[in-house]
């Protein structure tokens, strides 16, 4: 008797829901793509101990036919897809017609359904049976409950993390369906708590406010661009709202959320230097595209696709991104640093408050600043609002230069901060520079573009540089030859597998020649193939940052000027190339709020209004 067999449907269903279902969250995920497939403005979501006991996903969309219902829990069973080519034609997040009968092969289940001027229809299924079919009361749409989920593979429990994990699961699932569909209203709710709600008005950054908070929605910028294959639309932090990891980063193509890897190098190129490095800015991007440029088919949860056309979308990205840092003031205030609760909580209980001074005719019966309301302090500080405008002293010139070309402010230096920092006065505040990060920024825009002017100002070497490589290596330099010597550096074939260089760029360190080629051939090495504009940059990032000043290194006067003239006169001069901020800016208006300067509105306190601070 031969070995082969053909498996039962249900063995057959639980393989493939090792690859579909493994985890509540992966259940939730399936029945809420099926709900938007089929037209849902509202669908809401019921968990039960985090969905490891029971999921009930409850939607207003347009119901399942009765002799549908059971077709439906059915392996390869479908409504999405007819032929072959509708495989790259796909409007509907699912096709493979396999969710359904997955979760049935490995869970109870229970669903109610029915469609416009119809009974409702309800039917139970267990083990991959169907054990109950019947008519029944139901709203148009769909409910179905999902109960006891691995209960029959036994094994899989064992993978099932505590109930909080897989309700972060969860949440994270829910919120990239509200990112992608801010039209449709969605809830969450576990053991009878709410956990999540989305209006369903289609005003994304209310749905982002909602997910990060509206102090981070504040700082992000709404980018949209289009052509004739691509339409993008969404929202980009400012470079100094950044995260340690790139999950932040939420990618959509015609509704499906695919993983971020696929968008990530657009979206720094478009960033630039602006970024930190090893900090990721947090990104909702919708593209839409015609499905024939789509290939979705690649694995069972359809987060992976390939796309035609990929380089015009990524150049359309890129473009977006950086048009819109173009021309905004990219100076974070001190704020983006460090919360402002806390900040200003920390300030006001480190002062030491003491009026006994302020004149002996006034009587003070405060005993005690526990005494004091929020609302008592208020009005005693209201009548001074605008009592220090009168001390201060405004320059014309200030004002007149406000701005420079690329919005960077007209600075007074004021002095220098353990050899690291620099201060300097605008109007509209307190500036605090970092000096390496400064000159970084200056060297490196002197070096992209000296580094893109080849001429005869190179310098012969003494003794010229040999190089010798692997021969894999040596092939992958030889191969871009061209582009070094578009940037300056001409070497010749030495023997085998070495190169020699007897003519250095001028841009190189003296001393540092040997070591600054050994550094660009390595960068080489590990990028493999490089446009000429992408190695000028990352060269010029290297060069900026050996030939800065560092920290502890004391500047006088005339040099500290000098440095953020040159500063000011830079294209961007708010980041150094790695993305660090340049400078941080204490507004007079944050000033005057450490100071108790400005308070709330109150009534009390009257027998101060005459005192003046």
């Amino acid at each position: 008797m031969g070995l082969i067999h053909e498996l039962s449907d249900l063995v057959a269903n639980q393989i493939i829901a090792g690859e579909v279902i493994n985890r509540p969250a992966s259940v939730v995920k399936e029945l809420v793509e099926n709900s938007l497939d089929a037209n849902s403005d509202e669908i809401t979501v019921k968990l039960t101990d985090s969905g490891i006991n029971k999921i009930e996903v409850i939607d207003n969309g347009d119901g399942i036919e009765k002799d549908d219902v059971k077709l439906a829990f059915m392996r390869h069973t479908t409504s999405k897809i007819n032929k072959s080519s509708d495989l790259f034609n796909l409007s509907s997040l699912g096709f493979r017609g396999e969710a359904l009968a997955s979760i049935a092969a490995v869970s109870k289940v229970i669903v109610k359904t029915a469609v416009p001027n119809e009974n409702g229809n309800e039917l139970h299924v267990e083990n991959g049976e169907f054990t109950i079919f019947k008519p029944c009361i139901s709203r148009v749409g769909t409910s179905i409950i999902v109960s006891d989920l691995f209960y029959n593979i036994a094994d899989k429990l064992r993978f099932i993390k505590k109930p909080q994990t897989e309700l972060s699961y969860i949440v994270n699932i829910m919120h990239r369906f509200s990112l992608a569909y801010p039209d449709v209203r969605f809830n969450l709710f576990n053991n009878d708590k709410e956990i999540f709600r989305t209006s369903g008005n289609g005003n994304l950054k209310q749905v982002i406010a909602n997910i990060y908070g509206r102090k981070l929605t504040n700082k992000l910028l709404y980018v949209e661009s289009s052509n004739e294959d691509f339409k993008i639309s969404g929202y980009v932090s400012l470079p100094e709202v950044t995260r340690a990891s790139y999950k932040y980063i939420y990618t959509f193509v015609n509704g499906r959320y695919v993983k971020n890897t696929l968008f990530n190098r657009a979206i720094f190129e478009g960033y630039g230097t602006k970024l930190m490095v090893g900090r990721y800015p947090i990104v909702v991007i919708n593209i839409t595209s015609d499905p024939h440029l789509l290939d979705v088919n690649l694995q069972p949860d359809k987060q992976q696709i390939r796309i035609s056309k990929k380089n015009v979308l990524d150049n359309l990205i890129e473009k977006s991104i950086k048009t819109k840092f173009e021309n905004i003031d990219l100076i974070p205030d001190t704020h983006s640093y460090m919360d402002e609760d806390d900040c200003n909580n920390h300030i006001i209980n480190s002062i030491n408050y003491n009026f006994d001074s302020v004149n002996d005719e006034q009587i003070i019966n405060i005993k005690n600043e526990k005494d004091l309301s929020n609302e008592q302090i208020g009005s005693f500080f209201s009548k001074y609002k605008s009592v220090d405008l009168k001390n201060y002293q405004i320059n014309d010139k200030l004002i007149n230069d406000y701005h420079s070309k690329n919005g960077f402010p007209n600075l007074s230096y004021i002095g220098q901060l353990n050899g690291t920092f620099l201060f300097a006065q605008g109007v509209d505040g307190l500036y605090i520079i970092d000096q390496h990060a400064a000159q970084e920024r200056i060297k490196y825009e002197f070096y992209r573009k000296e580094i893109g002017n080849v001429n005869d100002e190179s310098q012969e070497l003494l003794i010229p540089i040999i190089l010798s490589y692997p021969t894999d290596e040596f092939l992958i330099i030889s191969e871009n030859i061209s582009v070094l010597e578009k940037i300056g550096i001409f070497l010749e074939p030495f023997g085998k597998n070495s190169f020699i260089l007897k003519r250095h760029p001028s841009w190189f360190i003296n001393g540092q020649e040997e070591d600054t080629l050994k550094e660009i051939i390595d960068w080489l090495l590990n990028n493999k193939k490089l446009t000429v504009e992408l190695f000028r940059e990352r060269t010029a990032i290297m060069m900026s940052c050996k030939r800065s000043i560092k920290a502890n290194h004391y500047l006088n006067d005339l040099q500290a000027k000098q440095l953020l003239n040159d500063l000011a006169n830079t294209e961007n001069p708010y980041n150094c190339p790695h993305g660090r901020p340049v400078l941080v800016h204490l507004s007079n208006l944050d000033l005057e709020k450490m100071f108790k300067r400005i308070q709330d509105n109150h009534n009390s306190w009257n027998e101060f209004d005459e005192h003046e601070f």
